[in-house]
């Protein structure tokens, strides 16, 4: 691939992402990706459901493992890192606290980066 179509920033990647993109289309369009350790945990909660969301998070995992070398992992001690509210869990407020652009496919998240 070109260089010019490739993403020379990282982007912090959301759940809905890796559950529904092709993972190694996604590593070859950017360079390197974020991944809070919120997600993984997401992934991990999913993987045991049955049905569509159950076979998409272990499809994800997988993934992500055989392109580890793509992901930047992420957690509270990461440089990325700049707030941090105890209080709030909800993993999308948690992802708004990395200082780095969001990949997400939730109008809500997209909305909260756009405006905060």
């Amino acid at each position: 691939m070109p260089l010019k179509e490739r993403s020379l920033n990282m982007y912090l990647v959301d759940t809905n992402i890796l559950l529904t993109a092709d993972i190694n289309k996604l590593v070859q369009q950017h360079d390197k990706l974020g991944l809070a350790a919120e997600v993984v945990d997401e992934l991990d909660n999913f993987k045991n459901e049955d049905g569509d969301r159950g076979y998409a998070a272990r499809r994800a995992l997988r993934g992500v493992e055989a392109n580890s070398e793509h992901f930047e992992f992420l957690t509270k001690d990461s440089a990325f890192y700049c707030t941090y509210n105890p209080k709030n869990t909800y993993v999308d407020n948690i992802l708004l606290s990395y200082n780095m652009p969001i990949m997400t496919n939730d109008l809500g998240l997209r909305l909260k980066a756009k405006h905060i």
